[in-house]
């Protein structure tokens, strides 16, 4: 996981992580079967990695969405 940037905004600023998943937990879920069968899978394609949103760098790991 690495820092991937700051996005300033006008009343709070917010901070992006970057990083990869290390196996897809739970399957395909819900979300993928909407998509249909031109949905790349988890991990591969444009799809490799995750984000992370924060509006303070001082909280925990649960604060991270």
């Amino acid at each position: 996981m690495r820092l991937w940037g700051k996005i300033r905004g006008t009343e709070k600023d917010y901070y992006v992580a970057e990083g990869k998943l290390e196996a897809a937990e739970g399957g395909e879920g819900e979300g993928a079967a909407a998509l249909g069968d031109d949905a790349e899978a988890r991990g591969t394609g444009v799809n490799v990695f995750v984000y992370w949103v924060t509006n303070s760098a001082m909280c925990n790991a649960a604060a991270w969405t």
